[in-house]
């Protein structure tokens, strides 16, 4: 076995084109912005082709008698790999340039699925939209499948941990309590100060008024 030098340096802190991890890593983190459309049109047709012209040149490698070029044949294709998913990367920074489809028509505007804007609560609306999971989604989302079974929802601070919906009223009450128990302690800090002030004016009344004032 063989491993190309692309495919043994390289660092997650430091970006390098030398690196393999940064080829498959960039290109990644680019589909992040357009996951659907690249893998459908670009990505998943580029991992296809790779795998057919590995099988092909696996096969042609194994009917040979020798078999002496293997190691290599495989760091060749590493590097040939790694050199064409540099190329793919590039194109894809070129043809989702902006937020737009660039290729074949420069500044072409990409919308959002239907369901999706459904889903999100999207409309011409310029004020905030609080979005609340449906028991049921719109009619747009034709290939919805409902729940066999239910995650928990609410995440507990305190105890670090996800509450079934069963036991999501009893960290609300929980919150409640120390909610209450803060206003509480202010309440009694407001009252406490609105005395203390009080007793203040009085003491300040009552050494005034044991002075004569002169005529």
């Amino acid at each position: 076995d063989a491993i190309s030098r692309s495919f043994s340096q390289g660092h997650n802190l430091n970006f390098s084109r030398y690196s393999a991890w940064w080829a498959f890593d960039f290109v990644n983190n680019w589909m992040q912005l357009r996951y659907s459309t690249m893998s459908a049109e670009d990505v998943y047709p580029r991992i296809e082709a790779w795998q057919d012209d590995i099988d092909r040149q696996r096969r042609a490698l194994e009917e040979e008698k020798e078999g002496l070029h293997l190691a290599a044949w495989q760091a060749s294709l590493q590097e040939n790999l790694v050199a064409d998913w540099w190329k793919l990367a590039d194109s894809l920074v070129v043809k989702y340039n902006d937020g737009y489809m660039n290729i074949p028509r420069v500044g072409e505007k990409q919308g959002y699925p239907e369901f999706f804007t459904d889903m999100i609560g999207f409309s011409n609306d310029v004020h905030p939209v609080w979005v609340q999971p449906a028991a049921k989604p719109q009619s747009s989302l034709d290939a919805y499948v409902s729940p066999s079974t239910w995650l928990p929802r609410t995440w507990d601070s305190h105890s670090h941990t996800w509450l079934a919906d069963s036991t999501r009223q009893v960290a609300d009450s929980h919150h409640l309590i120390i909610a209450l128990a803060c206003l509480a302690q202010f309440s009694v800090g407001v009252v406490v100060g609105a005395v203390w002030e009080r007793r203040q004016q009085r003491a300040k009344t009552n050494i005034s008024n044991g002075f004569t004032r002169l005529p």
